[in-house]
C-alpha cells in the first residue's frame, strides 16, 4: 500500500490544447523516482477516466476529458493504491505535480485474515445531510477503504462502490477520519484490511436501493 500527499508544483506548459494532469512519483524515503507505477485519473464519483504508468524517470501524463476537479490514484506493484488530494484543472491547462509516496504493507481481504475488522463500540457514524432529512429523502452509500493496524480508516484508499445521492457520499467521506475500528489480525498479528462498508440513511423503515457508481462523474 502507498500513502502520499501532493506536495510540489513542477514546471507546467500551456502549449498543448489538451487538458492534462501530469506528475512524477517519487519514493519519499529514498528520494528516487518510481517506475512502472500504475496511475489513474479519477472523477468526482470515483470513476476512472484515464489510465497510464510511470516511465523510468517516474513521470506520467493523463489527459482529462474537460476542465474540472479530479484525483490521481497511484498503485505501485504489489502495493495498495492511494488517492491524491483533489486537483482542479482549467480547460486546456497542463497541470504537473510531484507525488511523494511511502510504501506500506499491502492490505488483506476479509477471507485472508483470522479476525476481520469490526467497528469499535461508539464509533462515529456519518451525519444525515440536513436538507435530505428535511425533505424526507432516504438513501445510501457503499464504499471500500483500508483499515490500518491502529484501527483507523485510511481515507486515501477510499473507493466508491455504490450510492443513491452525492450528499450521502460526502457525509461518509467527512466521517471516515473520525471512525474507529478494531483492526484485523492474522494469527494474533495486526494487519491492514480492505473493507466494503454500506452506509444506509433511512427515514422510518424506507427501503433503500444503492446503485453502482456510474462510469462517468
Amino acid at each position: 500500500m502507498v500513502r502520499s500527499i501532493v506536495v510540489l508544483l513542477l514546471t507546467a506548459s500551456t502549449a498543448s490544447a489538451q487538458t492534462v494532469i501530469a506528475g512524477r512519483v517519487v519514493d519519499r524515503a529514498k528520494k528516487v523516482p518510481l517506475e512502472k507505477v500504475a496511475v489513474e485519473l479519477v472523477g468526482a464519483t470515483d470513476s476512472v477516466l484515464a489510465t497510464g504508468a510511470t516511465g523510468s524517470d517516474g513521470t506520467f501524463t493523463l489527459v482529462a476529458p474537460a476542465a474540472g476537479t479530479y484525483r490521481v490514484r497511484i498503485t505501485p506493484p504489489s502495493s495498495d493504491g492511494f488517492l491524491s488530494d483533489t486537483l482542479r484543472v482549467s480547460e486546456g491547462e497542463y497541470l504537473a505535480r510531484e507525488f511523494l509516496v511511502d510504501e506500506s504493507p499491502r492490505a488483506y481481504f476479509e477471507f485472508e485474515v483470522t479476525k476481520p475488522v469490526v467497528p469499535a463500540r461508539g464509533t462515529v457514524s456519518p451525519r444525515y445531510p440536513a436538507d435530505l432529512r428535511q425533505s424526507g429523502v432516504s438513501g445510501c452509500a457503499t464504499v471500500s477503504f483500508v483499515v490500518d493496524t491502529l484501527g483507523r480508516a485510511d481515507r486515501s484508499t477510499t473507493k466508491l462502490v455504490a450510492y443513491s445521492h452525492r450528499e450521502f457520499v460526502q457525509a461518509v467521506w467527512d466521517a471516515l477520519p473520525k471512525m474507529q475500528f478494531i483492526p484485523a489480525e492474522i494469527d494474533g498479528r495486526k494487519v491492514r484490511q480492505r473493507v466494503f462498508q454500506p452506509f444506509t440513511f433511512a427515514i422510518n423503515d424506507d427501503r433503500v436501493e444503492c446503485k453502482s457508481a456510474p462510469a462517468k462523474p
